[in-house]
């Protein structure tokens, strides 16, 4: 996350989550974006680096790995 000015304010967070793949991956990458999008200031960016969205880019037996692509998706 980027300096909070005076006011507690970031113009920015950024979240690389391109090694995640399970459910608990999940659960802290939600722990991060929570406090992070609540800090944002006006016209602040949320950018957020997830797992390959492509089926075919990963095991399709994989069940955690699918839920990370159909919630990081948008």
């Amino acid at each position: 996350m980027a300096e909070a000015g005076e006011d507690g304010k970031v113009a920015a967070a950024v979240l690389d989550a391109t090694g995640a793949r399970t459910l608990d991956d999940l659960a802290a990458a939600r722990e991060f974006l929570t406090p992070a999008v609540r800090r944002l200031g006006p016209s602040g960016r949320l950018l957020v680096f997830g797992p390959a969205a492509d089926p075919a880019a990963s095991d399709p037996a994989d069940a955690e790995a699918a839920a990370w692509r159909r919630r990081s998706t948008g």
